[in-house]
């Protein structure tokens, strides 16, 4: 059950321990020669997509198995960005073949998906040029994104159980991303408050309609892409070139760096384990797998545990 002042826990000043640290697992998609995990859900299911020679899909990975999705008829590309805990998946697609303005056709403007196991729905938000759902609560009652207007994104907040959108803030590029069953949601946002001054950046967490923007201590762009029932966020910060995944609060956290170009973390689920991608040197996305490491005290139990079951085995006639 979400804590009651997740807000103010997210922001706190001080933090009473240290963060948990973690480490990083490459995850294999077969044959590809690109990939990245989205989103993990509380049973341990995954999506995300891989490109191949002349082809990009969009998967969920469960019990050891890829499912492929196609996407909305007409679709010719997807991208899975979400995942609830009832398996239902949204993300975005494109339909459309568009001149770049140099002669070179490239995917045309996103729409969003929602697909709940056989049916695809397709979103999207009116007086928009562009659409796209980056999340789904759990329960699957909220759905977040961002929409495009002109040079504008607006991070929005869906939900499907009473109708309507809410903007939640805008900028030169905002999006919400991790949502909780209560409509709790963090992301970030770029935007630029004097014209022709640098524009600034931050991470934000909106709950019952207060909005709190916040960088992580000592960082000065952080992007909260995710977050757990009881308030601990996953998502990356960028220092020039130096891109970290995170997991933690915004005063205590653990980074997480996996050689190439920046490691990022996208999805959290409620046992503490992340989902993300690195970049390498050529341009290829890795998929990766984020685990806490367990202390010294539980592996000191743990290690405790398995000498007494060896004592009672030694023990035990045969």
């Amino acid at each position: 059950m979400l804590k009651p002042l997740l807000l103010t826990a997210l922001l706190a000043a001080a933090s009473a321990q240290a963060a948990t640290p973690y480490t990083a697992t490459p995850f294999a998609v077969p044959g590809a020669t690109s990939a990245f995990l989205y989103d993990i859900n509380n049973h341990g299911v995954m999506v995300g997509y891989a490109s191949q020679p002349g082809s990009s899909q969009s998967f969920v990975y469960s019990g050891g198995a890829f499912q492929w999705l196609t996407g909305p008829a007409g679709a010719l590309s997807t991208v899975a960005l979400g995942l609830s805990d009832g398996g239902w998946v949204v993300g975005s697609y494109s339909d459309t073949m568009v001149d770049d303005g140099t002669g070179t056709m490239v995917l045309g403007p996103n729409r969003g998906f929602l697909w709940d196991g056989s049916t695809y729905q397709t979103i999207e938000l009116a007086g928009y040029t562009e659409t796209v759902v980056r999340g789904i609560s759990p329960d699957g009652r909220y759905l977040t994104g961002y929409a495009v207007n002109g040079s504008t994104y607006d991070a929005w907040l869906m939900d499907r159980q009473v109708g309507g959108v809410t903007v939640i803030t805008s900028g030169i590029l905002a999006l919400v991303q991790g949502v909780l069953n209560d409509g709790t949601v963090v992301g970030s946002r770029i935007w630029q408050p004097v014209p022709l001054q640098p524009p600034q950046r931050e991470a934000f967490v909106y709950q019952g309609g207060g909005y709190g923007g916040f960088q992580l201590t000592g960082q000065t762009d952080s992007r909260a892409r995710a977050l757990t029932d009881d308030g601990m966020l996953g998502g990356w910060v960028r220092n020039g070139a130096d891109i970290q995944a995170f997991f933690g609060t915004s005063t205590d956290y653990a980074l997480v760096q996996w050689g190439g170009m920046g490691t990022y973390a996208e999805g959290i689920n409620n046992a503490g384990v992340g989902v993300g991608a690195y970049v390498d040197e050529a341009g290829n996305w890795h998929a990766l797998v984020f685990n806490p490491v367990p202390e010294p005290a539980t592996y000191a139990m743990l290690l405790g545990g398995l000498g007494l079951l060896g004592a009672v085995a030694r023990r035990r006639p045969h």
